[in-house]
């Protein structure tokens, strides 16, 4: 009966102390989870902070390129209203009797023996009218206005240069007017 108790009081002592070790661990199992619960909350928050943070750059990125390309097509539309004020200017000019008395003044000035005179062939037929012996030969490349010959002297009253060369000291002006 000795074995038995002391057997007993072992198998007793041995199942308190398994109690006492499954406990323990069961305690060390849930604190384990429970700091897991906490930093896989933390790391959402910190995921959903970040996450947060990247759709506002984002969206910062967009609204700005956006603004970008905005002011870029402003930009083209307002060059394409000065260029286009410009066309019709040089066009009414082109048309006017001031143009025939430039190229009348300007022949009248420069023009002698020793002189070729270049002209538009979109100009041919009016200085015909207003100057039907001018001796002259055409210019392909010129669209209107006239260039003088003297040697190797060049007087060059090409519109198209003229007209850019007008629009580039005035262009700060112009677009001043144009789009405050």
């Amino acid at each position: 009966m000795a074995i038995e108790r002391l057997t007993d009081t072992i198998i007793a002592t041995a199942k308190q102390k398994a109690k006492e070790i499954e406990e323990k661990y069961n305690k060390q199992i849930q604190e384990i989870e429970e700091a897991t619960k906490e930093e896989i909350e933390r790391l959402i928050q910190e995921n959903e902070a970040f996450i947060a943070n990247e759709a506002r750059l984002i969206s910062n990125r967009l609204i700005s390129n956006a603004q970008l390309k905005k002011n870029q097509v402003l930009l083209n539309a307002k060059w394409q209203v000065i260029d286009e004020i410009f066309k019709k200017a040089k066009q009414q000019y082109i048309e006017s009797e001031q143009y025939l008395n430039f190229i009348k003044d300007s022949i009248a000035k420069y023009k002698d023996d020793n002189t070729i005179v270049y002209i538009s062939p979109n100009d041919e037929h009016r200085i015909k009218n207003i100057l039907p012996n001018l001796k002259y030969e055409l210019d392909k490349n010129l669209s209107a206005g006239i260039i003088f010959r003297k040697g190797n002297i060049e007087f060059n009253y090409n519109l198209d240069k003229i007209v850019e060369t007008i629009k580039n000291d005035i262009i700060v002006e112009l677009s001043k007017l144009l789009f405050e």
